[in-house]
C-alpha cells in the first residue's frame, strides 16, 4: 500500500513539475524523427556506422533539406 502512494506522489509531481510533458514532447519528436524522417535540431541519428547530431551544419553536410524556420532537417529529401 505504501508503495503505490509512493508511487502516485511521484507521478503527480513530475506531472506538475512539467518533466512529464517534456519527456512526451521529445518522444514525440523522436518517433516523427524515426517514421517520416523530419528531425528536430539536437536529436542524434546514425548514418552509416556513425552518429550525428542534428543541426543545420551536418543536416547541409549530408545533403538533407535544413529548415531556418521551425530548426529541423527533413532526411528523406536531398537539395
Amino acid at each position: 500500500m505504501k508503495i503505490k502512494t509512493v508511487i502516485i506522489i511521484v507521478i503527480l509531481i513530475l506531472i506538475f513539475s512539467g518533466k512529464l510533458e517534456k519527456m512526451r514532447v521529445a518522444f514525440s519528436e523522436l518517433n516523427m524523427c524515426f517514421d517520416i524522417g523530419v528531425c528536430a535540431e539536437g536529436i542524434t541519428v546514425g548514418v552509416g556506422k556513425e552518429s550525428v547530431k542534428i543541426n543545420k551544419e551536418n543536416c547541409l553536410k549530408h545533403n538533407w533539406k535544413w529548415n531556418d524556420e521551425k530548426k529541423y532537417c527533413n532526411t528523406r529529401t536531398q537539395d
